[in-house]
């Protein structure tokens, strides 16, 4: 789960963020950043994942602040979702949640 929480300009009204940045625009960036970071083949950060071609579920929103803006991500094994069906229960995934 990765939640965006984007700092609310003064001067919008809206409830929800429906306006650029796209979703999936910062999904890849953000994805990228769980994997080892190198250069040149020189490992200079360790990855939270080896690879986000491992990552089979993804629930992503959008939403805005009036403190601080932040990234949240959430990470799962796959026995932890064997709990809840992904397909039909979001709640049951989002009460996984610390």
């Amino acid at each position: 789960m990765i939640s965006y929480h984007i700092l609310r300009p003064h001067s919008v009204k809206r409830v929800h963020h429906t306006v650029k940045p796209d979703l999936d625009n910062l999904d890849k960036p953000t994805l990228d950043s769980l994997k080892p970071f190198r250069v040149k083949r020189v490992l200079k950060q360790e990855g939270v994942i080896a690879d986000d071609a491992q990552i089979t579920d993804l629930y992503v929103r959008k939403r805005y602040t009036t403190k601080l803006p932040k990234i949240v991500i959430k990470i799962w094994t796959y026995q932890q979702l064997e709990k809840v069906d992904p397909e039909h229960d979001i709640q049951g995934i989002l009460n996984l949640m610390p």
